[in-house]
Parts: C-alpha cells; structure tokens; sequence
C-alpha cells in the first residue's frame, strides 16, 4: 500500500511539474509603449490608522534610450465614495536619471481620514506618464 502512494505522490509531483513547466515557457514578454519614459517597478506603503500617517516608497526606474529630466511619483488617495480626498507628488533625489537606471522616492503624508484606496503613479519632468 505504502509503495501505491509513494507511486502516486511521484506522479502528480512529476505532472505538476510540467505543467508548471509549460506554463512559464508559455509566457510572452510584456510590451511597454515606446511613449512610455519612466516606469513604477516598485511600491511600499504604510498607514498609521491612530496617527494619520501615511508613508511609503517607490522605485521609478528609466526605460528609455535618453536620460529622463527630475522623475518622480504622484500619490492620489481616494475615499470610501471614489473620490479623490488628498495627493502629493514628489521627486526622486536624482535631477537626471541615465537609461535603465532607478531612483528610489520616499513620500509621507498626514490624512484626516483613513484612505479606501491609494493610486501610486510615475511622472518624468512636469508631464505625467
């Protein structure tokens, strides 16, 4: 009986396997706009409900061929209704980022009220991407 199971325990781990397999060798690339300069490839966030405090991190990094002028993020925080109830923008410490480089950009802000959701988004320069 123990020899069945071990069998089949063998089998399914081996299908799984492939089928796990197949799946990552099935996957395409993800295209990104050639209009596109700078890119959120990272987000960290954390809000004190007692003290109102939001804080958090991002990374932007540059995806163009050229060097991207003063990126940053911009921060929108909605409410239970949808609406937009507070932003900031901030920029990262790097004025000029070289191609394929990244900038880490740290944001804090103080709410009256605890946010329904947060939108996180890069901007190169004073255009938003």
């Amino acid at each position: 009986m123990n020899a069945r199971k071990s069998l089949l325990l063998a089998v399914v781990l081996a299908t799984m396997a492939l089928l796990s397999a197949s799946a990552a060798l099935a996957q395409t690339p993800c295209d990104v706009p050639s209009e596109l300069k700078v890119l959120l490839v990272e987000a960290q966030w954390k809000f004190d409900v007692k003290s109102g405090k939001l804080e958090g991190i991002a990374v932007v990094r540059n995806i163009s061929d050229s060097d991207v002028i003063a990126p940053g993020i911009t921060v929108g925080v909605f409410g239970v209704s949808g609406s937009m109830t507070d932003s900031v923008a901030q920029r990262g410490k790097e004025a000029r980022l070289a191609p394929g480089k990244a900038v880490k950009v740290n944001f804090s802000m103080q709410l009256k009220q605890a946010p329904a959701s947060i939108l996180i988004a890069p901007f190169e320069g004073i255009a938003s991407t």
